[in-house]
């Protein structure tokens, strides 16, 4: 089992061994990545109405990057199914901060810590699910387990959307000639 693990509080960062995988970064990877969604608050297996909104956030952002078709991002909705999935991984905190997210590279699924999505420890970038969601993908596109690798693609992620942002922006402020398209 290949797991990674990032933490913000002892800005801690551990990743197993990886896999290889054949698949390419697609246009159609957003109809073939799934956000399911797992919660110790029901069993009749509707999520409750927090966590499906705290997915709609996480597929937000994911869908702001590159990233690979077939995976699996399974919302964890609570605390209590946070610490059954840690146990699950052999991955029980470590007391030095808490874990953002768990990725199995072998089962390509990833596990996000709904709670800390809405309601974050702190301030800091660090902790947001922006950030998060651009670590987890850095370290998926890259198949790399270091953390600087991870933190620096995951920046140069960052500037390519604000870059294409503002290309869209400029483009939209000006004037529409159809006849240039035309030619």
């Amino acid at each position: 089992m290949f797991v990674s693990r990032i933490s913000f509080g002892g800005f801690s960062c551990v990743l197993g061994a990886l896999g290889l995988f054949a698949s390419q970064v697609t246009a159609s990877a957003r109809a073939e990545t799934q956000i399911l969604y797992y919660t110790t608050f029901t069993d009749h297996g509707a999520a409750p109405q927090e966590c499906v909104q705290e997915g709609a956030i996480v597929r937000n952002e994911i869908d702001l990057y590159d990233h690979l078709d077939q995976w699996r991002w399974i919302i964890v909705c609570d605390e209590l199914a946070w610490e059954r999935v840690e146990r699950h991984l052999g991955r029980a905190s470590d007391g030095r901060g808490a874990y953002l997210a768990l990725t199995q590279y072998d089962q390509r699924l990833t596990y996000i810590r709904a709670t800390l999505v809405l309601h974050p420890l702190n301030t800091s970038p660090e902790m947001q699910v922006d950030h998060t969601i651009r670590h987890e993908l850095a370290h998926i596109l890259l198949k790399s387990g270091s953390c600087e690798d991870a933190e620096r693609y995951g920046r140069s992620m960052l500037e390519r959307l604000h870059a294409e942002q503002a290309l869209f922006a400029e483009l939209e402020r000006r004037p529409r000639n159809p006849t240039a398209a035309s030619r």
